[in-house]
């Protein structure tokens, strides 16, 4: 399809030589020498990652057992973390799994080579912003600014730093701004190779990270604001029908692959799907403000964050943050009318469609500065437009100011990329910036009990149970660190505490297999008997559970009733271990 319309050269913005400038500060003012810099600039800033370990949960992620080229295809199966049991999420990312599994094969799973190429995409990432930002602003210097602010903002530690992000955020910008880059050269050349070339990339988009699919609602918005054709309609409806058929594709695949492929082994599970409620609408506005403040004032950064669900609105939660951003967004308006064009629509649906996913399910989607790796690119758009746009504040004060905000920006990558050295550091970080939260505090006591720090262990568990005296994870690890001590009476006290706080049921089964076997230890095999059976009975699909039973019942004589446990441990550890070999 030929538009014929979109042919607006680059423009040439050569600075001219100045004999009082030196050979060397002409060379810098010249934008591929600049860019080379850039590049390296921003290699050096997260150099030291490849030191680092693996954290959070980067072995689920990307760590997967290399069964063979063949087995790939299973990957495309099942969810991003689903296992014997069934799904495990209702995360469909198929190529990033491939594409970590390869890597690991190639590498032997080292973790300075997976984050050396999480450095490499980032910069890569750079790189395709600053050829987008060619074909949408017409300017190599916007460009070249835009990419580089995008690129050192705080917000990017969390996509590069761990390892799990930059192969489902980091490699999804790539395939997200390589589909953008193929349609403008399509626009400018008309040849249908390049809406082709969009058309793979945006598929690899969909198969990496599912919210990646609002990208053809920004091509049609540039579209339509760029074509003059009388036929708009219809050249729009031709354009996007094959985005559309890709999705409708991809959303297909996706349902088949997260419906429970073990069902027939009587251990699939549904997984959990997007649901809107009022309390979506209530907390909309704080999780739009959070993001806003975040790309504003990037400090204070961790893996976690206290929580921006709000279930029922109040002044602090809901009008305020809801004001704040009328005013923001009266203020953006108006700007917008000022200089109407439209890169600057196109910048507005960037930032609207790459967050909106992110807004609309936030009480589902807990907060995280990995969800700005492509919305902070409008974001830096703006701060570079504002720094070259003619304007009656001198140049050198734009150029100081625009140094102080790269060094600042860079100073605070630096400190916030330090605390993913490890998971000590990570969740200790955590810890402090997120208070209120309870997983922090679990995990970080777990973090020191691996570490045979016991005492701050215990210590991080008394905090948190102040907070949040019945919270079934937080009594659960009190009551696993008891019985690490040995204290036997406090760690079933702990686990039946557990039990009864937990009020979701996850943790149920496991706490009543614990007190069974604590009830073991002290030959109390009636009593481990009645909390196995509860165990069996929520969770008859787990292994261990009916074997456990079976060695209470032999113990107490039983034998026909323990023969029949001992059968049902075995069909179930069958059907759990073919399960396994089918993903």
């Amino acid at each position: 399809m030929n538009t014929g319309t979109y042919t607006e050269p680059l423009r040439s913005e050569t600075v001219r030589d100045s004999p009082k400038l030196g050979w060397l500060a002409r060379k810098l003012r010249e934008p591929g020498v600049l860019l080379r810099l850039s590049a390296i600039f921003l290699a050096a800033l997260y150099v030291r990652t490849v030191t680092y370990g693996f954290v959070y949960d980067d072995l689920g992620i990307v760590f997967i057992q290399w069964k063979g080229w063949a087995a790939l295809k299973s990957l495309f199966l099942h969810d991003l973390f689903a296992s014997a049991s069934g799904t495990g999420s209702d995360y469909y990312r198929p190529l990033s799994s491939a594409l970590g599994i390869i890597f690991v094969h190639w590498t032997g799973g080292t973790p300075g080579w997976f984050h050396l190429a999480a450095v490499a995409i980032h910069v890569t990432a750079f790189y395709l912003a600053y050829l987008f930002g060619r074909h949408l602003f017409r300017s190599e210097w916007m460009a070249l600014l835009t990419a580089f602010f995008y690129s050192i903002h705080p917000a990017k530690v969390e996509p590069v730093a761990w390892v799990g992000s930059s192969w489902c955020d980091g490699i999804g910008a790539l395939f997200f701004f390589a589909s953008l880059i193929c349609y403008f050269k399509w626009r400018e050349t008309s040849r249908n190779g390049w809406i082709a070339g969009s058309l793979l990339f945006y598929a690899a988009c969909l198969l990496t990270k599912e919210t990646l699919a609002v990208l053809p609602g920004l091509i049609a918005v540039h579209f339509w604001l760029s074509e003059t054709s009388r036929q708009k309609i219809r050249k729009s409806f031709l354009l996007l029908l094959p985005y559309a058929i890709a999705i409708a594709g991809y959303f297909v695949l996706r349902h088949i692959a997260l419906t429970p492929h073990v069902v027939s082994a009587g251990v699939g599970k549904p997984y959990l799907k997007p649901s809107f409620t009022a309390t979506n609408i209530w907390s909309a506005p704080l999780a739009c403000w959070w993001y806003v403040k975040h790309l504003v004032w990037p400090t204070g950064l961790a893996v976690m964050y206290d929580s921006i669900i709000v279930t029922t609105p109040k002044l602090w939660n809901f009008v305020a943050p809801g004001i704040a951003l009328l005013l923001s967004g009266g203020i953006g308006i108006w700007i917008w009318l000022r200089h109407r064009s439209v890169e600057a629509t196109v910048m507005v649906a960037f930032f609207v469609l790459t967050m909106a996913p992110y807004i609309v399910l936030a009480p589902m989607a807990q907060q995280h500065d990995r969800y700005l790796y492509l919305a902070s690119y409008p974001f830096a758009a703006l701060i570079a437009w504002l720094l070259l746009a003619p304007s009656r504040v001198p140049a050198q004060a734009r150029y100081a100011i625009g140094l102080l905000l790269i060094a600042s920006w860079a100073a605070s990558t630096w400190h916030e990329t330090g605390f993913w050295v490890d998971n000590l550091s990570l969740w200790q970080r955590a810890s402090v910036i997120a208070p209120n939260s309870v997983r922090p505090k679990v995990v970080l006591a777990d973090e020191y009990a691996l570490a045979g720090n016991l005492p701050a262990a215990e210590e991080i568990i008394t905090e948190g149970l102040n907070a949040h005296p019945a919270s079934a994870y937080l009594l659960y690890s009190q009551a696993a660190l008891a019985e690490r001590r040995d204290d036997l009476t406090k760690a079933k006290s702990g686990y039946e505490r557990a039990f009864t706080a937990d009020s979701f049921g996850n943790l149920k089964p496991i706490c009543a297999s614990k007190v069974g076997n604590l009830a073991m230890k002290e030959k109390d095999y009636a009593e481990a008997e009645r909390w196995y059976r509860i165990a069996t009975t929520l969770a008859p699909q787990t292994v261990g559970y009916h074997g456990a039973l079976a060695k209470a019942l032999h113990a107490q004589g039983r034998e026909t009733e323990a023969a029949e446990q001992y059968r049902l441990e075995v069909q179930v550890s069958t059907a759990i271990r073919r399960a396994a070999n089918s993903l």
